[in-house]
């Protein structure tokens, strides 16, 4: 186990009533790692994300962020979690994109903001590194999925995030859109020193841009470098034969 680890699954068991989603899960994020949770639908890669920001509470074993139970944790503005779906959450919210990142730079009252006129310097930056500057002006919920994500992850650089959580970010997103995603959390990990675990269903892709996956089918199934994971590691996971084909995004 890591000296200091960002997150820690203790012998984590947890399930939707008789159904057991995920049983003794035991692995340990790194500061500054990428991590990816690959495995088949139903396999418990959302229920790992969701006992992470304690959304759930485990049956058995522990959850800590930072080295505390996340049941007890309060430093939440270290965490951004940018969900699978994120137009639900949005369509009815009336603020613009612009406002939507700039309440992540809150930190308490400022008597002289209202001095202050238009966006930051910061939140510019955030915005152009995620070719949103453009929309700045627009609801939130005219946005399509895909640009909403890139707006969440616009206010995690700003909020200054140390730990990333992505469930499924690239589903509906163009190709273009997703050469942009990875290459920004790649300067988010290597520039930023941003810890990144994210869900994804496209093999190829993550093992090439992760430094660690996680196997999971209800259990762990592998747990290590992406460069060590074999086609026998992932024909075991899927229950069927795979050939992996790696997608270059340089």
């Amino acid at each position: 186990m890591p000296v200091d680890p960002v997150l820690t699954f203790e012998d984590v068991t947890f399930g939707y009533g008789p159904s057991v989603a995920v049983e003794g899960i035991s692995f340990a994020v790194e500061r500054g790692d990428f991590v990816a949770l690959i495995g088949p639908n139903g396999s418990g890669k959302t229920t790992l994300v969701k006992l992470a920001l304690g959304l759930e509470r485990p049956q058995r074993g522990r959850v800590l962020l930072f080295g505390q139970e996340v049941q007890r944790f309060c430093q939440w503005h270290r965490v951004s979690y940018v969900p699978q779906s994120v137009n639900a959450f949005t369509v009815r919210f009336p603020a613009t994109v612009g406002e939507v990142i700039s309440y992540a730079e809150y930190r308490g009252i400022d008597p002289l903001a209202i001095l202050r006129r238009g966006l930051s310097p910061a939140v510019r930056q955030a915005l152009q590194a995620v070719g949103m500057w453009e929309q700045r002006g627009q609801l939130i919920g005219e946005l399509s999925g895909g640009q909403q994500q890139r707006v969440l992850i616009a206010r995690a650089l700003v909020h200054r995030t140390e730990l990333l959580l992505l469930d499924e970010p690239t589903a509906g997103v163009d190709v273009a859109g997703e050469e942009r995603l990875y290459s920004l959390l790649r300067d988010m990990r290597q520039q930023h020193g941003v810890t990144i675990i994210l869900v994804s269903h496209d093999v190829g892709v993550v093992l090439h841009e992760a430094t660690k996956v996680v196997c999971i089918n209800r259990k762990l199934r592998f747990y290590g470098a992406a460069r060590e994971v074999t086609d026998a590691d992932l024909a075991h996971l899927y229950g069927f034969p795979v050939d992996l084909v790696f997608h270059r995004h340089d």
